[in-house]
């Protein structure tokens, strides 16, 4: 070989590798940039050789939402790990958003892999390689977070729910309001205006009336004591004894004060 063909080999290998050393740098350091963004939101988040690193996976779901709608700055009023409370127990809620087209109650996941599920099936499917996991279904999970909040507001108020996963392939999903990330900005901002600017700063004035001053630690433990409560037949309600029922739509756990209490848990289906 030549000495000219073996110094244009080398220079082509030192621009590769200038080029790929670019590249790499400059994917680092916007990750190391919007760590620190994360950490300024207030989440548990560290930088490790370029790669956003959440202790908690569920936590970095919320950030990227929550960044998405900083983002897009609808005009709206926005509330994020929102709790609130409902007798002895708590609701501890993603994310809500008050604009003109309505008030958003967003329930966030960070799952990857493939999701299969229902809308009135009890428990969803996560494929993930070969590996199967199944999880609560996440429309039945919310719809307890806005009925949580029509209480705190009224039950006419236009409150819709909206579930975003972050990561997964959700085609096999057959639901308007399970989304990706990618479709929030659509969804908050599209339908009818139902809200003056007036009205929705009412609203989110109550909602911000409604927050509670417990604790994240206080809410996973009062989540802890509500499943040791239906685990043994007591309603986490008012202490009544839970029975079992049979309704239109099946069989179910209700409270032996009904009517006084209302409260019901379905009869989860294998």
């Amino acid at each position: 070989m030549s000495v000219d063909r073996v110094l244009i080999l080398i220079f082509g290998v030192q621009a590769a590798v200038i080029i790929i050393a670019y590249f790499i740098a400059k994917k680092v350091l916007a990750n190391k940039k919007e760590c620190e963004i994360a950490m300024r939101f207030g989440y548990n988040a560290h930088w490790r050789w370029g790669f956003r690193d959440f202790e908690d996976v569920g936590k970095c779901g919320e950030y990227l939402v929550n960044r998405t709608i900083g983002e897009s700055r609808f005009g709206c009023y926005t509330f994020f790990d929102f709790i609130i409370e409902e007798g002895t127990s708590s609701h501890q809620i993603d994310e809500i958003v008050v604009n003109k087209h309505g008030v958003f109650v967003i329930e966030t996941k960070c799952f990857t892999g493939a999701i299969y599920g229902l809308r009135d099936q009890r428990e969803w499917k996560q494929y993930k390689h070969s590996e199967i996991k199944t999880f609560h279904n996440p429309i039945m999970q919310n719809k307890t977070h806005v009925c949580a909040l029509k209480k705190v507001l009224s039950p006419n108020t236009p409150i819709k729910s909206l579930v975003v996963f972050v990561k997964s392939d959700i085609r096999k999903v057959r639901a308007d309001d399970v989304i990706s990330l990618e479709e929030l900005t659509g969804k908050l901002n599209s339908g009818e205006e139902v809200f003056s600017d007036s009205q929705a700063l009412h609203v989110a004035y109550k909602i911000e009336k409604s927050r509670s001053k417990m604790s994240d630690e206080q809410h996973k433990q009062n989540v802890k004591i509500k499943h040791w409560m239906l685990e043994n037949g007591v309603c986490p309600n008012c202490g009544g004894k839970l029975v079992l029922r049979k309704g239109k739509y099946g069989q179910f756990y209700g409270c032996s004060n009904y009517p006084k209490c209302k409260f019901r848990k379905n009869i989860d289906l294998e």
